[in-house]
């Protein structure tokens, strides 16, 4: 009985220890292969350098913007060559101040956007009833409520549809110029300006912001700022800029810096200004802040460069118009500032330094470190690709890799180590392969568009025909 127990006994224990063995034999031989397969890896650094020539880095998104009528073709397949990414346009609804807008104008707004589309640019569209001339006292008229409301319905489709160039969109509709003020319907008081700036919420993509040209405004609806956590999220409380059409035009620019009784009455003081600058100041990193100057309106104007240089780093300015208002613009070239302002409105990335491995196996894992810095004033306020790309440089087929991180936290004045982890694909072709960093726009239509891709502030790294930039450094896959 003893015998038979003991026999039964190792039958069922054997082959459990067996397999137990065995997978501690493949256990050992494994992490001997994995030793082996890295530790004969050596990793090459490379330390960048800057683009010092005079060469204005064309890059999507930010910079001096250029001026434009949509639905007429003037010369916007020539707006790059000339050193422009972005330009605003006016879209003048006067003639459906009581109506629905008509089919016909409908397209032609459809057609202006493939055209920007094909330029290779980006559009801040400012939508308005009116264009006030000196002397007529923002007595041109803007539309009832109600309109408004339905002509955002009817602009919804469009939105969407060229999502992929706008770059933002001003609030618009309401008042002279579509500036949110003198509106000739009552329109700006806070409750209406809330529906409006709610429809617009809604009838533009998660991705895509509204600029409001009052902080005042953006504090009424949001009393405590945006904070890091919530930014970028898509929350319409992370969708909201800010447009500034007077910059530096006064002590509190023309109003911007003042806040409102209900009536739209405006209401200044120092304090105030202080306390809008702060709010404005704690946003500002993670929404789109651009604008334009306007005519001096007062002797407490601080329109000189050192100031303009000062207040564009604070708030974090990604675009200012070029043609207005064209006397500050000229003091700034005048003071030697407009070429410093050009190079770091929004973002300007370059490369410090890199750590890849001179040689890594198919299957295996690729890690490699490098170093941004932020030269500009701002960083990406929409959403924006991050990818290493592995490129045979003898058959030239590109391998692509998704880097885990956000351009749009690359802010500004800092350096940022970016840290990547991929596994090379076991049927990678073994040979010599360029590393390459792209950071091209994500939406479908531009993203295999070069000129939508971010190129970098270094020397020798960019290449024009494919949106890439080079780590200027070779990778042996075996």
């Amino acid at each position: 009985m003893r015998v038979i127990n003991f026999v039964n006994k190792r039958r069922i224990y054997l082959p459990i220890i067996l397999f137990l063995c065995s997978l501690l034999i493949i256990h050992v031989y494994h992490n001997k292969l994995f030793a082996f397969s890295t530790s004969n890896q050596k990793s090459m650094i490379v330390n960048y350098q800057i683009n010092d020539s005079d060469e204005y880095i064309l890059n999507p998104e930010r910079g001096f913007h250029a001026n434009i009528e949509l639905t007429k073709d003037k010369g916007l397949s020539r707006l790059r060559e000339q050193g422009f990414t972005l330009a605003r346009s006016y879209i003048r609804l006067d003639p459906f101040r009581e109506q629905p807008i008509s089919e016909d104008f409908l397209q032609k707004l459809r057609d202006g956007l493939t055209r920007v589309r094909e330029a290779g640019i980006k559009i801040i569209p400012r939508i308005s009833y009116n264009f006030p001339i000196p002397g007529e006292n923002y007595k041109q008229p803007d539309a009832p409520l109600p309109v408004i409301l339905n002509h955002i319905q009817q602009l919804k489709p469009i939105f969407q549809e060229y999502q992929d160039v706008i770059a933002a969109l001003p609030a618009g509709f309401i008042g002279a110029w579509g500036e949110w003020h003198s509106s000739t319907n009552g329109l700006q008081n806070f409750d209406s300006k809330q529906k409006v700036l709610t429809a617009l919420l809604n009838a533009l993509p998660s991705t895509r912001m509204v600029q409001l040209r009052y902080p005042s405004d953006i504090k009424y609806i949001y009393p405590e700022p945006l904070n890091s956590d919530e930014a970028f999220t898509g929350i319409d409380k992370a969708r909201i800029g800010h447009e500034n059409l007077c910059f530096l035009a006064s002590e509190d620019d023309a109003g911007t810096y003042s806040t409102q009784d209900n009536n739209g009455n405006k209401i200044y003081s120092p304090d105030i200004k202080n306390d809008l600058q702060g709010y404005l100041e704690a946003i500002s990193p993670y929404v789109v802040v651009g604008g334009e100057t306007c005519q001096v309106v007062s002797q407490y104007a601080r329109t000189d460069g050192k100031t303009a240089l000062a207040e564009m780093e604070r708030f974090n300015w990604s675009y200012i118009n070029v043609d207005f208002y064209a006397p500050v613009i000229d003091r700034w070239k005048q003071e030697g500032v407009y070429n410093i302002i050009a190079d770091k409105l929004g973002y300007r990335f370059r490369l410090v330094k890199a750590e890849i491995p001179e040689s890594v196996n198919s299957g295996d894992e690729l890690k490699i470190s490098f170093t941004i810095t932020n030269d500009g004033f701002a960083s990406p306020y929409n959403p924006r690709r991050a990818e290493i790309i592995l490129r045979n440089q003898q058959s030239k087929q590109v391998y692509r890799f998704p880097v885990d991180t956000d351009p749009r936290r690359w802010f500004p004045q800092k350096q940022h180590q970016i840290n990547f982890s991929g596994i090379i694909p076991v049927n990678m072709p073994k040979g010599s392969y360029n590393v390459l960093l792209s950071l091209p726009d994500p939406t479908p239509q531009l993203y295999e568009r070069p000129e939508y891709s971010i190129r970098l502030a270094n020397k020798d790294v960019w290449e024009p025909s494919t949106g890439y930039n080079s780590f200027l450094m070779n990778l042996s896959v075996n």
